[in-house]
Order: C-alpha cells, then sequence, then structure tokens
C-alpha cells in the first residue's frame, strides 16, 4: 500500500514497506523522496532511508491506559494476541515489537502549522498511530497509539478548531463498523476508537472538499466489497446528510 506525498515545499515523497522475513508485523517502513517529477519520464528519486519510530515506554502506559476505558470484550484478534486484552498488554511492552510493523495505507496531511502526519497501522498490533514530521519530512517521530481493537489504516481530516478526526477500517469483532478517533493535539494522542454506524468491509478514505464540506468513501457492507459509497457532511463528519 504506498502512499505518494507532496510536502509544502514541492519535495515529492514515496512511502512503502519491506516485508522482513514474510511477515506483516516486521515490515520496514521505508520512503524515497525527489525534486525532479514533471518530466515524462518515472520521477529521479534522490535520497531514500528507512524511518524507524522506535515507540518508548509510554507507547505501553497508553495502551494500558486505553484499554482500561474500553468494554470487556475478548472477541479481538491479532497476530500477537490469541488471548486479545492480555497479550497486547504484554507485546506493547516490547521494544522489538513496538518499533517494527507500521505499514502505510492512506496519504498524510499537513495541518496549518506545518506539521505532517503520516497515518500508520499494525496487523501486529492490530491497531494505529501517526508518524509525526515537523520539519517537512526530515525527520520523523511516532505518535500514541491509537487503541482499539481493530482500527486499522486512519484516514485523517482536521476540523475549524483543531481536532484531528481519524476513520478507520474495521479489523477487529462483529459488526464490522468504520471506527473514528479524535485528538485534540495535533496528532499527539487519540481517544479510544469507537465503531460508528457505517458498515465497513475494507479501507475508507476520508478528506475536506475544497467548498467545506466532507468526503468520505468506503465499501460500506458487511458481505463483500461489491459497493463503494460516497458520503458527504457539511458538519465536519458530525452527520452524513448525503449518500
Amino acid at each position: 500500500n504506498p502512499v505518494l506525498f507532496l510536502n509544502r515545499k514541492g519535495k515529492l515523497f514515496l512511502f512503502w514497506i519491506a516485508v522482513a522475513a514474510n511477515k506483516w508485523a516486521y515490515s520496514i517502513l521505508r520512503f524515497r523522496t525527489s525534486t525532479d517529477y514533471n518530466g515524462n519520464d518515472a520521477p529521479v528519486w534522490e535520497w531514500q532511508d528507512n524511518i524507524l519510530l522506535k515507540p518508548d515506554d509510554n507507547f505501553a502506559k497508553e495502551v494500558e491506559k486505553k484499554f482500561k476505558e474500553m468494554p470487556d470484550n475478548q472477541a479481538g484478534w491479532s497476530a500477537y494476541a490469541p488471548q486479545y486484552d492480555k497479550m497486547i498488554l504484554e507485546a506493547s511492552k516490547d521494544p522489538m515489537k513496538r518499533s517494527f510493523g507500521w505499514m502505510t495505507r492512506i496519504h498524510p496531511i499537513t495541518l496549518e502549522n506545518g506539521r505532517i502526519l503520516l497515518p500508520l497501522y499494525s496487523d501486529g498490533f492490530n491497531f494505529s498511530l501517526v508518524a509525526i514530521s515537523d520539519d517537512d519530512g526530515t525527520t520523523w517521530r511516532p505518535s500514541l497509539p491509537i487503541v482499539g481493537r481493530g482500527p486499522i489504516q486512519p484516514a485523517l481530516a482536521g476540523r475549524k478548531d483543531g481536532t484531528i478526526v481519524a476513520y478507520m477500517r474495521d479489523s477487529g469483532d462483529a459488526p464490522n463498523r468504520v471506527h473514528i478517533s479524535t485528538s485534540s493535539d495535533n496528532g499527539e494522542s487519540w481517544s479510544v476508537s469507537k465503531k460508528t454506524d457505517i458498515p465497513n468491509e475494507a479501507s475508507v478514505e476520508l478528506c475536506k472538499l475544497k467548498d467545506g464540506r466532507w468526503a468520505f468513501i468506503g465499501n460500506d457492507t458487511n458481505d463483500g466489497r461489491y459497493r463503494i459509497s460516497l458520503y458527504l457532511s457539511d458538519d465536519e463528519a458530525l452527520s452524513w446528510k448525503w449518500k
């Protein structure tokens, strides 16, 4: 699930993953950049490196805190967690597990202060976080995780009051519904994800239109990806009046 992105200085970024040991949970996040991409040929890539986020012990503390806010439910699953809650909590304490396996899917957004938020998710933890850059993509660091039972592949948009909204694919327990989480500190931390009433079968997209409305797109079914629907909101995703 590679992602292309232009920063505010016009530099082109390509984000993707290298899968180590044939396991998604050990993927390595990579990127390359170009300033020579307007010709008829492929971009001339000038730099390539890995993004190693290395979440610290606050990651584990946040997972434990947020799991206490969720209702008790042992129906979830992830690669690290046959006994979901207990084993996710243990995995979050492992520096190796929380440093690898963060994967791309949805495009980043740039906040008014210039901060870039790159949405990421993990098949190991079966939840998400964002990579944060305050220097136009030169360096990156992790947010606290977006914790829930199966919120993956976040799509982001910012409200006028500064709140960042994440809509996410449901990789947790049935019934599958689009997850939502919000951040009030420019992506540093996130509320526990909760299911909306929108059915979900695959990844989703969320964006702000030039006229101020928000658009959501996804497979709003529970039995296959045979339908894709476009939703529109005029109140920043508080409600979706048109589909």
